[in-house]
């Protein structure tokens, strides 16, 4: 079973659906936003930002990956130790990260 969230979890104002036309109407504009964040309504935004899939169990995410962007060399070399087969996808791209 999968839960999607329309933003962290933890927080009482978030919306969690088991269905994927549902979770498809979330306000993605928000969560995928990178922007800056103005104190109006930093706290909506930081929540949505933190949006989540939430599984009962173990899941094979490798065949959903098409790469694993870092912004440094460190971190890159920390998850090519702690994962080594997703070596060849994951990468360092500051462009992501502006």
């Amino acid at each position: 079973d999968v839960i999607y969230s329309d933003g962290n979890a933890a927080s009482r104002y978030s919306k969690f659906t088991g269905v994927v036309d549902e979770a498809i109407e979330f306000d993605w504009s928000t969560i995928l936003n990178r922007g800056p964040v103005n104190v109006e309504n930093s706290y909506e935004i930081i929540r949505k930002r933190n949006a989540e899939i939430l599984l009962d169990g173990p899941m094979k995410v490798s065949k959903y990956l098409e790469k694993i962007i870092v912004n440094s060399d460190l971190i890159k070399n920390n998850l090519i130790e702690q994962f080594p087969n997703y070596k060849s996808i994951i990468i360092v791209d500051l462009s992501y990260f502006k």
